[in-house]
């Protein structure tokens, strides 16, 4: 990640960086030499330099008669931070605040959807989601796995993922293609999980399903999408085919 990735998190746009970081090389510039410095258009770079002032990492300054802008001390970004970090603060606590009317409302409604459908990295997270949030410390689900290539998007996410899962003490059992090697058994321990392996050959699975509760969920990471059925019945009957496969995929 380079500078400006780093930068936009602190919600400056791409442009803002850029300019940001221009004129913080340079020292300082002409107003009319942002767009030509950045690479963006003259409008784009006075605009940028605009949100910039207004955000106290540039300053105008007047140098015979011409108008120019010069950057601002980086400490400002941490200071920016800070009040970030305060405004997230506020914001979950406000969140928090509202959150038992929020599941009351949601706990009384007679309509409730027996399927899901989610769509995009941020979907399949919420699928991810709903496991740890079904079921209770010390119970357990099943799954079958399949890694694509498109899983590396979210890997980042997952690291985070397991270890709440672990921290929550929920078990997990799958059936996955693979390598018997790819994983140790005091890995696999640590990890609160336990796995069969089968042919990457013969089963090259290309979603990857977990049965959970009276819920199974399905999520494509190729195709970033994903959906929660709801049934108590299904479950239990995805369940029992999951125990024949496991069987069938031996130790």
């Amino acid at each position: 990640m380079d500078s400006a990735e780093i930068l936009q998190k602190l919600d400056l746009s791409p442009s803002e960086a850029k300019t940001y970081l221009a004129v913080l090389g340079a020292g300082e510039a002409r107003v009319s030499e942002v767009g030509k410095l950045t690479g963006v258009t003259r409008m784009a770079g006075y605009t940028a330099a605009e949100e910039l002032v207004k955000k106290g990492l540039l300053s105008y300054v007047d140098k015979r008669g011409k108008k120019r802008v010069m950057a601002e001390d980086p400490a400002r970004l941490e200071l920016m931070l800070r009040e970030k970090e305060r405004r997230v603060r506020d914001e979950a606590e406000s969140l928090n605040a509202i959150m038992p009317e929020l599941q009351t409302l949601f706990s009384s409604s007679d309509i409730k959807p027996n399927v899901r459908v989610y769509s995009g990295t941020e979907g399949i997270k919420t699928l991810a989601e709903d496991i740890l949030k079904t079921l209770k410390k010390g119970e357990s689900y099943v799954g079958y796995g399949a890694v694509t290539k498109e899983f590396e998007e979210l890997r980042e996410y997952f690291h985070d993922f397991v270890p709440r899962r672990v921290k929550k003490e929920i078990s997990f059992r799958g059936i996955v293609p693979g390598d018997i090697n790819d994983n140790t058994t005091e890995k696999n321990k640590a990890k609160r999980r336990e796995l069969r392996y089968v042919s990457v050959a013969e089963f090259p699975f290309k979603n990857e399903i977990n049965i959970y509760g009276n819920k199974i969920s399905i999520e494509s990471f190729k195709d970033k999408i994903g959906l929660i059925i709801e049934s108590k019945q299904i479950a239990d009957t995805q369940r029992m085919i999951f125990e024949l496969a496991w069987r069938g995929a031996g130790e």
